[in-house]
């Protein structure tokens, strides 16, 4: 009985030691809900040590996030401020589309996302190479394979090429192919866009040339060190109704931000001061775009333009007006009133061994989008002797497998009348072939056309020096090649050479070169010189016949009569 009583006591001490544990353990998990924030976490979903030892405003890593935490950080994003920062590798691919189109949407001069940087250039100033990363795979490192659709008949020429969405200036150069060699930052117009009318801050895009160099003694502080305008608008810029000139390739005395111009390309000094040497004026392809594919020119492209300048050049020389109007794009019909004129210029040539051509030289190709140009020097030939024309340029659209002609002018000397150019090189190429076919006359001896011939380098040298010492404005060296009798529009040497003191003073700067080379022909005790004279200074630019008559004098050749006529 007493053993009874034992058992039982244990029982009852079992069954309520029993109670309590059960009890203890409901209560534990009544109060997980009640945990706070800092509370740590069950050891199923702690982090790892290294993160529980990072700062407390840490970032939670993806990889280190709990399934629940990852669904309230879904919620905490959804209501987290708009402008709270978050990172590339926290965002959620709606946030990527989002910011796409933030992208799409923002300011031309918006700044550039950090991710999307460039790497800054430690001096500031020389050649940007970044490294190759998939935010950088447009900008590559050059190589001998870079393309761009550009050729050149002339190895070693260069092409000068903007794109406005990295804010770059890349140089190539046609050699065997196209070669990117240089890249550097620029700064184009704080709006986004082409450029459609004056004022709009925005920088043009397409095919244009440098036609002006000022150096920085000519140049108001904001333009740096060196400027070089360009021929904008160009003919399909004005075709297409865009207004605004003045855009130049310039540098500048400030530094150079992403997208701070009012339209021109800026360049840092030390960037436009290197460049220099790429640059042949009215030549060398200025390209403005704002991106651009890496494709080169096809084989087949260039064949189908080169066969259309020669069939254009051809039907010049011998067709007739329906061949020389095929060649043109239907949409386009130019002025032919001076096509009865021009048959009758070509029938003062001749029939000989060597008919009258008309002939294409140093041509290069050039595209933009839909836009191609050609340009080529450009020179009627007859009897072994050619006579220049001008920087022929066309602008050429591709319908099919067509080239067709949508525009037409010559580089260097742009005008409504581009004929005039043509008949002015006919009637040079006449004056040089007659004296050549015409048998001596009284006045005209074999003798005397071997000194004509002797004297052709020193006058073509005295000339030179004249012209230069005109540019410079160097009224003594200048006035030297002038005679003691000299007389032009009224005036005696004195009063000339008062006259041209006048002007050196009135303007900045002048500049005089030649067209060609001049013709000279003797004429009894005197030569009569002539060419093609190109007068530039900052208030006007214009183009004449230049005539002088020279006569020995003090054992030199000196300018005894001066006229020009305006082409």
């Amino acid at each position: 009985m007493k053993i009874n009583r034992i058992c039982l006591v244990i029982f009852m001490l079992l069954a309520v030691c029993s109670g309590n544990a059960f009890s203890q353990n409901e209560g534990a998990n009544s109060q997980i809900p009640e945990q706070t924030a800092d509370a740590p976490l069950p050891s199923e979903i702690q982090v790892t040590d290294k993160s529980a030892e990072s700062p407390a405003d840490a970032p939670i890593t993806p990889e280190a996030r709990a399934p629940e935490s990852r669904t309230a950080d879904k919620s905490a994003e959804a209501e987290s401020p708009a402008d709270a920062p978050i990172t590339p590798e926290a965002r959620a691919p709606e946030s990527r589309t989002a910011d796409k189109s933030a992208e799409a949407e923002a300011p031309a001069d918006a700044p550039i996302p950090s991710e999307s940087r460039l790497p800054e250039n430690a001096g500031g100033s020389e050649t940007l190479i970044p490294e190759k990363t998939s935010e950088t795979e447009s900008l590559a490192e050059p190589s001998a394979d870079a393309l761009f659709p550009f050729f050149s008949e002339n190895k070693g020429a260069y092409a000068i090429v903007v794109k406005k969405k990295s804010q770059h200036l890349f140089i190539y150069v046609y050699e065997e192919g196209v070669r990117e060699i240089a890249r550097m930052k620029c700064s184009t117009g704080k709006a986004a866009g082409p450029k459609n009318v004056a004022g709009d801050l925005k920088t043009p895009e397409g095919i244009y040339f440098f036609i002006k160099e000022h150096e920085k003694k000519e140049l108001a502080p904001i333009y740096g060190t060196r400027a070089f305008p360009t021929d904008y608008p160009n003919l399909a810029d004005q075709t297409a109704g865009k207004t605004g000139d003045s855009i130049w390739l310039h540098g500048t005395n400030k530094p150079l931000k992403p997208r701070d111009s009012s339209g021109c390309v800026v360049l840092e000094n030390s960037n436009i001061d290197k460049i220099r040497k790429y640059i042949t004026l009215n030549r060398t392809p200025f390209v403005i775009t704002e991106n651009f594919s890496h494709e080169a020119l096809g084989n087949d492209e260039i064949s189908a333009i080169r066969n259309l300048v020669s069939g254009w050049n051809n039907a010049l020389a011998k067709g007739s007006y329906h061949e020389y109007l095929s060649f043109y794009d239907a949409d386009y019909l130019p002025d032919i009133s001076w096509w009865r004129e021009w048959r009758k210029i070509r029938k003062t040539f001749p029939v000989s061994h060597e008919s009258f051509a008309v002939k294409a030289k140093n041509m290069l190709i050039i595209r933009h989008k839909e836009i191609y140009v050609a340009l080529y020097d450009l020179a009627v030939s007859f009897s072994g002797r050619d006579a220049r024309v001008g920087a022929k340029k066309f602008f050429l659209t591709q319908r099919g497998d067509q080239f067709g002609i949508i525009g037409e002018t010559y580089q260097e000397m742009p005008t409504d009348k581009p004929e005039k150019l043509l008949f002015a090189a006919c009637r040079r190429l006449e004056t040089e072939t007659a004296a050549v076919v015409k048998p001596p006359g009284p006045a005209v001896t074999a003798a005397a056309d071997e000194a004509e011939v002797a004297v052709m380098p020193e006058i073509t040298a005295m000339i030179a020096d004249w012209l230069d010492a005109w540019s410079s404005k160097n009224i003594e060296r200048y006035g030297g090649h002038y005679a003691q009798d000299f007389q032009s529009q009224g005036m005696n040497l004195k009063a000339w050479l008062a006259y041209k003191t006048q002007l050196n003073q009135k303007y900045g700067y002048i500049r005089v070169s030649k067209k060609n080379d001049p013709v000279i022909r003797r004429n009894g005790e005197t030569l009569d010189v002539s060419f093609v004279q190109i007068y530039e200074s900052d208030a006007f630019r214009s183009a004449g016949l230049k005539q002088l008559v020279l006569k020995h004098e003090s054992g030199k050749w000196k300018i005894y009569r001066e006229t020009s006529k305006k082409m």
